[in-house]
């Protein structure tokens, strides 16, 4: 007869370090809830159907490819997916700070952004809430609270950095989204 081996228990460091890195993507969506319109109303001074059009861009990648992305995150490593995407993720906040900062943003760029912080969204989504049930250790509910909880202040947290967009500017905002979205692969390469 053979063994079967018991699925290893991930430990309370693993638990830490996938909370963390909730933090370390959603804080960063936080920021760019309230910096990407107020970019497009308040920099660009474009129109509320051209803003509208841009808010759309941030969602229509999710209704395309989030099948697609649930179905990689069960066939390759979420851990390594997770570090690929945050690193990407942070490519187009920094994109658009250099782009404000040298005097050619334009509604293109923040579109092309939309697009691509969307098709992000559609793809680290899955990975990451398909990793949840690995770290809860048996305790499934109380590990989707905390989850729940922590998503809910990091966008608050996002939400106030991003309010000070007036008086700071866009460009620190952008980077610092784009560090922290940076900083997100360490986090889930300790996963």
């Amino acid at each position: 007869a053979t063994m079967i081996e018991p699925t290893p228990t991930p430990s309370r460091s693993q638990y830490l370090w996938y909370m963390t890195g909730i933090v370390s993507y959603v804080a960063p969506l936080g920021i760019q809830m309230i910096l990407f319109p107020w970019l497009i109303a308040v920099q660009l001074n474009e129109s509320a159907e051209r803003l509208g059009i841009a808010q759309m861009m941030t969602q229509l990648p999710g209704l395309f490819l989030v099948l697609l992305g649930g179905l990689i995150a069960d066939k390759i490593d979420a851990r390594k997916i997770l570090i690929a995407l945050h690193i990407t993720a942070a490519v187009p906040a920094a994109v658009v700070a250099a782009m404000l900062y040298y005097g050619h943003l334009n509604y293109t760029v923040l579109i092309i952004y939309a697009l691509a912080m969307g098709t992000v969204n559609a793809f680290i989504n899955p990975a990451r809430d398909g990793m949840l049930s690995r770290v809860a250790s048996g305790k499934l509910q109380q590990t989707v609270t905390v989850a729940m909880g922590l998503t809910f202040g990091a966008q608050l947290i996002g939400f106030t950095a991003a309010r000070s967009a007036d008086t700071t500017g866009a460009v620190p905002l952008l980077i610092l989204q784009s560090a922290i979205l940076f900083v997100g692969a360490f986090i889930a390469a300790r996963l």
